[in-house]
């Protein structure tokens, strides 16, 4: 990430909004990058995207169950 978008010492809070801009800039296109990216740099934020909503659905799942 840190390569392609020049940016260095990027925390991961702007490492996970700079993936979603990128994954969604495809879909809207209000959404402009200053930097170039292709498809499989959109496709890598997208696996990233789904292992996020993965992880997050599986702890509410563990959270449901264990409330149960």
């Amino acid at each position: 990430m840190e390569a392609m978008t020049n940016w260095h010492d990027i925390s991961g809070t702007d490492f996970d909004n700079t993936c979603e801009y990128i994954f969604f800039s495809r879909y809207y296109q209000n959404l402009e990058l200053n930097f170039t990216v292709n498809d499989y740099d959109r496709a890598y934020c997208g696996a990233w995207l789904n292992g996020w909503i993965y992880q997050e659905c599986l702890a509410l799942d563990m959270q449901w169950q264990l409330v149960s």
